[in-house]
């Protein structure tokens, strides 16, 4: 009897027949499916660069609030930029104000973390899981407690790095309701010229992603009501890695009623859509020396 040839028509039935087996099979059964995702990411990651470039043309989705004229843009981004510089340089001060409380009780204390960074083009995306993927990984030094800001919008967070493989990083984004931590703790910064004084009473406070693409969480009445819409949400949390510190979480939407009187809601939303970046700039801790000089840091393009 002759031989039954394989063909692509009398392998397609056994091939489906097998995926919905590990789709319906427990995860403790099918972990060992993953092994296989770096090397098949090594080889997808180049190609899926120009095809997520191409659908992100097709379908752009970067920024909610409309095209402004190319000058209020360029204004605005480098608003955002020397302001959070500012802010940053705040928290740097009253950490070297805590050093020297330590040296003079003796106290050893660790070198200050920089941060290095590094662009990576979005090469995927899970709406199942809230997270993004990208064209950065191990080989390129990245690492699981770096994270993620918005390619056009430096001064944005985008969401941790929670997984790394040799060519390609994992990105959960900070509105997705399974991000751990999902509370995220923030100082709402008016939108106007900052002071140190204004600094010194900002309210401070902890928000959770809701579901629909913006975060809430509650602030005393007293407080909310020194807030407005268009407010910036800057994170100041310990739980987070410094280099997310003073990084913009979102923007103040509305306050509003709760059933506790003493108490407001307030929802903040990011300037896009996490999920829909056409790229990223990787913010990954390094504990080498810092120069003795730095040139300043160039100042951001406006979104295009």
């Amino acid at each position: 009897m002759a031989r039954r040839r394989l063909t692509p028509v009398n392998l397609f039935g056994p091939a489906v027949g097998l995926m919905l087996l590990l789709a319906f099979l427990p995860m403790r059964w099918t972990s060992w499916v993953g092994w296989f995702r770096g090397p098949a990411m090594t080889i997808i990651a180049p190609i899926s660069t120009p095809l997520a470039a191409l659908s992100s043309w097709l379908r752009p989705g970067e920024g909610r609030r409309g095209v402004d004229d190319a000058d209020a843009s360029q204004l605005r981004a480098q608003l955002e930029f020397y302001k959070a510089e500012y802010l940053r340089a705040e928290q740097q001060v009253e950490q070297l104000r805590l050093v020297i409380e330590a040296l003079q009780e003796g106290v050893a204390y660790g070198p200050a973390v920089r941060v290095r960074r590094l662009e990576a083009s979005r090469v995927g995306a899970d709406l199942g899981s809230g997270t993004i993927t990208v064209a950065r990984g191990s080989v390129h030094g990245v690492s699981v407690n770096s994270v993620a800001v918005a390619i056009q919008a430096p001064q944005h967070l985008v969401g941790p790095v929670t997984d790394v493989g040799p060519t390609v990083s994992t990105i959960h984004t900070i509105t997705d309701r399974r991000l751990s931590p999902n509370l995220v703790e923030t100082l709402l910064v008016p939108s106007g010229t900052l002071s140190p004084e204004a600094l010194a009473i900002a309210p401070r406070c902890q928000f959770r992603p809701v579901g629909d693409g913006s975060l809430a969480g509650e602030l005393g009445a007293e407080d909310a009501a020194r807030i407005k819409p268009g407010d910036s949400a800057f994170l100041d949390d310990p739980s987070w890695p410094s280099s997310a510190q003073r990084l913009i979480v979102g923007r103040v939407v509305r306050s509003e009623d709760t059933e506790r009187p003493l108490f407001k809601r307030v929802v903040i939303r990011p300037d896009f859509d996490p999920m829909r970046v056409r790229g990223v700039v990787l913010r990954i801790p390094s504990t080498d020396p810092a120069p003795a000089a730095e040139a300043p840091a160039s100042t951001p393009e406006a979104p295009r």
